[in-house]
């Protein structure tokens, strides 16, 4: 074998010891990610959608192995391969050694790969929607939450689930034509269920939170919003959800600090004379 050719291959099996590395890498996080779905979901009274989780955890778990027993194959044959002193019919018999459980690796990782598939798509369908939690969680559910006793909680928690208005809050580098690139942070309002924001039908009463680190050397201002206050969330490169309402409100750097944090209570109109009960907003800007 000549010293282009071995160099050739024992680059193609780094690559691919790192390829089967890095799987195994993130077959490890999925395992711990549907390992902390289950007990969510079991928690949330969704036996269905926990025992998919299971699943899916079990089949990550059986795939992280293959790729460590894949992994280890090819840095076996990529040492063997390296050996300065290994003649060319012993290296190719040792390399042979450790690649020869590579077909029999393939079809159960391809086996695994469409049952995590598979997974991932049932849950879809089997995953609780927010009014058929709320159904669990009342008194005469299957899975009573804290709430489940006191009919003002039951029902606010219901108003949630109808009227899902929402904060987010979110940073974007976007190009001012005047300044160069600018960093901006949006402060989105969404109304499921609505067409358009009046002034009077949302009443938020909070304070924001500028700069600091983790609340120290932080600057908190009180404010007072109702509709007015907001603009709609449209241009020619922004994609809104339909037969949502999405409204914003968006800040710049000021007095040298960015804007971070938003909380308070937000008094939600969704019909003219229906008031729902105050709900506790809590956002922060990510970057």
């Amino acid at each position: 074998m000549s010293v282009s050719a071995q160099a050739t291959l024992a680059h193609a099996l780094g690559l691919g010891a790192d390829t089967f590395a890095l799987q195994g890498i993130v077959s490890g996080l999925d395992t711990v990610v549907y390992g902390m779905e289950v007990l969510e979901a079991y928690r949330a009274g969704d036996l269905d959608t926990a025992a998919i989780n299971s699943g899916l955890a079990v089949a990550s778990a059986a795939n992280l192995t293959l790729m460590v027993q894949a992994f280890r194959a090819y840095r076996a044959a990529q040492a063997a391969q390296a050996a300065q002193a290994a003649v060319l019919a012993g290296e190719a018999a040792a390399m042979a050694r450790g690649i020869g459980a590579m077909p029999h690796l393939a079809p159960k990782a391809l086996g695994l790969a469409l049952t995590i598939f598979a997974g991932v798509f049932m849950r879809l369908y089997t995953k609780d929607t927010p009014l058929e939690a709320w159904v669990k969680g009342t008194r005469f559910g299957t899975h009573s939450a804290d709430w489940a006793n006191s009919y003002t909680k039951s029902m606010l928690e219901f108003y949630k689930v109808v009227f899902p208005v929402s904060f987010d809050a979110y940073r974007l580098n976007e190009l001012n034509p005047y300044t160069g690139m600018v960093q901006s942070t949006y402060l989105i309002l969404r109304l499921p269920g609505q067409m358009s924001l009046t002034d009077e039908m949302i009443h938020f009463k909070g304070e924001e939170v500028w700069g600091g680190i983790l609340g120290f050397g932080s600057r908190k201002k009180a404010v007072e919003w109702t509709g007015k206050d907001f603009d709609r969330h449209g241009g020619t490169r922004v994609q809104t959800e339909a037969g949502v309402a999405t409204y914003r409100r968006v800040y710049h750097e000021e007095k040298g600090q960015e804007f971070n944090q938003i909380g308070g209570q937000l008094t939600y109109y969704p019909v003219p004379g229906l008031a729902l009960p105050p709900i506790t907003i809590q956002e922060a800007a990510w970057v």
